[in-house]
């Protein structure tokens, strides 16, 4: 794929963002960099793309070794490990799968700036990681005592399914769960940040108020 596809199809998203989304200055659009080589990656930088996502730890330090991307941000989306903490804490600016307590004592220790989401499992499926919605605030209260780690917002995945009405349920119940917990924050628990929608959804995500969308095949087209 040339250098031009990459941009017409940014270009579409951002068209996009500014259709759908109230906010559209706020919005970061992060190309999910997932199995895609080294070269894809830079053509995309090229492109526009200012924010890369990884979800496995050892793929992206491979990327990493042999490519740095400087002035790019990294973004962790991927299930956490705790033996892969460090690692990661070492190499991103952004953590999207914080769920449990271990690994937020983890990051607490360190006391790394690196910015975390809480990800929370909207749609119910067992696959999937995440905090049930009905014990976020408990978990939440739970962190009050770290106070190094820095929290920023929230993330979900939404169902899999093509039944819009129950994406948009899933996105919308993220939104209420940030707005409710507002009441909970601190100095180092914040939640500004809406991390949903990805390639099949972002649309109806930036119309539920995300100001985080990860797009994979909608910048680089399919995966083999």
């Amino acid at each position: 794929m040339s250098l031009q596809n990459y941009i017409d199809r940014i270009n579409v998203i951002n068209e996009n963002i500014h259709k759908f989304s109230q906010n559209p200055k706020k919005i970061k659009l992060i190309g999910v960099t997932k199995t895609f080589s080294v070269e894809k990656i830079k053509t995309a930088i090229n492109a526009g793309v200012k924010i890369i996502g990884e979800n496995k730890v050892q793929d992206a330090l491979a990327k990493f070794k042999e490519e740095s991307f400087p002035g790019i941000e990294r973004h962790y989306i991927g299930k956490l490990q705790s033996n892969k903490v460090n690692k990661v804490l070492d190499n991103f600016h952004f953590i999207h799968s914080l769920d449990r307590e271990k690994i937020v004592k983890k990051i607490d220790n360190s006391k790394s700036q690196i910015k975390c989401l809480i990800e929370v499992n909207t749609s119910g499926e067992k696959s999937k990681g995440g905090v049930d919605p009905e014990k976020l605030e408990n978990f939440i209260l739970e962190l009050h005592k770290y106070k190094n780690i820095q929290i920023v917002g929230l993330m979900t995945i939404s169902p899999l399914t093509e039944n819009k009405n129950e994406i948009r349920k899933s996105f919308k119940q993220l939104k209420g769960l940030l707005e409710v917990n507002k009441k909970n924050e601190t100095d180092n628990i914040h939640f500004n940040e809406l991390s949903m929608g990805m390639t099949n959804d972002y649309t109806i995500a930036l119309q539920e108020g995300a100001t985080m969308i990860r797009i994979g095949r909608g910048i680089f087209g399919s995966r083999k």
